[in-house]
């Protein structure tokens, strides 16, 4: 994760903020990337729950096949890999 975490401005857990709205509120509906750490709301990323098992945010994760970072595009089924940097 150290790798990850050193390209953007990390923050702790106490003062971890959404990435997409910058809002601290609401840390029961926070998600953190398993990869870098980056916190979303449910709400933010379009989930309903929180997800069981691992989870990948849309930085993180890149389709094999196209390279697309969208899973809700045409071809939903393309293999799911993480970016190696």
């Amino acid at each position: 994760m150290v790798p990850h975490i050193r390209r953007y401005d990390w923050q702790c857990t106490d003062c971890k903020t959404c990435i997409e709205c910058k809002d601290p509120a609401d840390e029961e509906r926070m998600l953190f990337c398993d990869l870098c750490d980056r916190g979303y709301h449910i709400y933010c990323v379009g989930l309903r729950k929180v997800p069981n098992g691992r989870w990948h945010c849309q930085v993180c994760s890149v389709c094999n096949s196209c390279g697309t970072t969208d899973p809700g595009g045409s071809d939903w089924q393309h293999e799911v890999r993480t970016k190696i940097f």
